[in-house]
């Protein structure tokens, strides 16, 4: 069985983010060939469909249980009182949450022979392999947002419209494809890659290569603020310089938080970030290196 590294990063609040991160690895201990789509696109509906059957422990997975919600989240569990009275406040908010929470995922299995990676919405994975012009930025990953023709295309055919700057999905979501967002997965008749927000990845594999250094999988935050191949370089010349990894993704961190937060364009956004480092194909040395948190 590969190793699995992987990110999600919450939007709309945290709960599916840290859900989702609880049960991964159990949910993904049951491929036993990362090569093939069929069990990877499998364990992702699994892992996305125990969302719903689980909507006390979804209620539970907050940083803050008296947090401030946002508009969609008050008027749905307005509705989940008024239609389903008889329910715990731990069922309506939990099914509430299920709705209108969500989280992209990246996930990269590292085998023998190649790197499998398979993702939802716009977090991103590359891989740095050093080449004769230096350390090379490869992605490993497909943003999905309604910037892509084919991700507007499904949301349209299955009812539902793409609409405002930036363009989101009913003028709500940002990302076409994530775990959770049950709100917009429940058209009649179409099955999960054909939903308007999919839980069907986008999956690449990779063949490994002596040359390959790290892996670096990280949210949103970070790339808006500095480019796959910047990212590498940033982190090849830290660790070149002896920098132990965890300070390596802080100082990262560090490099894409605005300096000004009350007027900031960019580098507001949560942050998170995995390293790997890469040993040689044949001895399988791996290192991981976590900072940051999987919230909204």
């Amino acid at each position: 069985m590969p190793s699995d590294d992987a990110v999600f990063d919450g939007h709309g609040g945290e709960e599916v983010a840290h859900f989702v991160a609880r049960y991964a690895a159990d949910t993904f201990a049951y491929i036993d060939d990362a090569t093939s789509p069929a069990q990877i696109n499998s364990s992702f509906h699994a892992l996305d469909a125990k969302i719903m059957t689980s909507y006390p422990e979804l209620h539970e997975c907050t940083n803050a249980p008296r947090k401030r919600r946002g508009q969609n989240f008050k008027m749905r569990l307005l509705e989940l009182r008024r239609d389903k009275p008889d329910l715990t406040i731990e069922l309506i908010s939990g099914e509430a949450v299920s709705e209108t929470v969500g989280c992209t995922g990246v996930i990269v299995f590292v085998g023998e022979q190649y790197y499998t990676c398979a993702n939802l919405g716009d977090s991103l994975a590359m891989l740095a392999r050093r080449t004769g012009e230096g350390l090379v930025s490869m992605e490993l990953t497909k943003a999905h947002n309604l910037d892509d023709a084919d991700e507007v295309a499904r949301v349209v055919a299955a009812g539902h419209s793409v609409c405002g700057a930036p363009p989101r999905v009913d003028g709500m979501l940002a990302v076409s494809r994530s775990f959770g967002d049950y709100q917009f997965k429940r058209v009649e008749g179409l099955g999960p890659e054909l939903q308007p927000v999919s839980n069907t990845p986008h999956i690449i594999r990779e063949e490994r290569n002596e040359n390959d250094e790290f892996l670096i999988i990280c949210c949103d935050g970070i790339y808006e603020v500095m480019t796959g191949q910047q990212v590498v370089d940033f982190i090849g010349a830290a660790l070149a310089a002896g920098t132990p990894a965890p300070e390596v993704l802080t100082a990262l961190m560090d490099n894409c938080i605005a300096a000004d937060y009350a007027s900031r364009a960019l580098g507001g956004d949560n942050m998170t970030a995995m390293l790997v480092l890469l040993g040689p194909v044949e001895d399988q040395e791996m290192a991981n290196t976590t900072v940051g948190g999987s919230g909204s």
